[in-house]
């Protein structure tokens, strides 16, 4: 089993590292603020579809990497928390009327 090598980053950190990847940050408080409640490691899976698509004949990390690290021209923390939030509220509603759909599927 091999050791985990990732050292912890702080919040401004994280945002740094999504900053220096080409994301753009109107909004640092607000922006740490958003790590800290959503997490990075789930904002990064909104991230996701901002990051540049690859060319058939890039060179690539693994045979399932089909997105660069940096992101695309617009992107902006803004956005991604935006949907993160968005995503989370539809969850709720969702959820928060399940007796429903379950009495609807008898």
């Amino acid at each position: 089993m091999t050791k985990y090598q990732k050292p912890h980053l702080r919040y401004a950190q994280q945002l740094d590292h999504l900053v220096n990847r080409g994301m753009e940050c109107c909004d640092r408080v607000a922006a740490e603020h958003a790590l800290e409640g959503l997490g990075y490691y789930r904002l990064s899976a909104y991230a996701y579809s901002f990051r540049i698509l690859l060319s058939d004949d890039s060179v690539r990390k693994t045979s399932v990497q089909y997105r660069a690290d940096e992101f695309t021209t617009g992107a902006t923390f803004e956005l991604v928390a935006k949907l993160a939030r968005f995503d989370r509220a539809i969850r709720m509603l969702c959820w928060q009327n399940e007796p429903l759909w379950l009495g609807a599927a008898r």
